[in-house]
């Protein structure tokens, strides 16, 4: 209960505590470069959030369908279910990419 409930979010707390600072600060400038910035480190991380959902979405559906068999799903490979791990969709191009998401979120 320490280390998940109370820990890590004083752990997370103190990460972020500074970057809120400069934004409390920062909020003072209201030129069109910060304006710009601001835009595009939103987009970015709408970008990536949506990277690390898709990824979890589509390996908890084959998750899914791998150990209970749920509905008739054409669109898995069967050597995906023969092998265990998922190579179809976004894990086309990355094995990690959920974590890949996750690490530009935090980033």
């Amino acid at each position: 209960m320490f280390f998940i409930a109370i820990y890590q979010h004083l752990l997370l707390w103190s990460l972020t505590l500074p970057i809120f600072a400069i934004t409390q600060i920062s909020n003072i400038d209201n030129s069109i470069s910060t304006q710009l910035f601001r835009l595009a480190t939103n987009l970015a991380f709408l970008l990536f959030l949506y990277c690390e959902h898709l990824a979890d979405e589509q390996q908890f559906e084959f998750q899914q369908f791998k150990h209970q068999k749920i509905g008739n799903r054409n669109d898995f490979k069967k050597e995906d279910l023969k092998n265990g791990f998922l190579t179809a969709g976004v894990f086309e191009f990355s094995r990690h990419l959920n974590f890949f998401g996750e690490q530009m979120i935090w980033w």
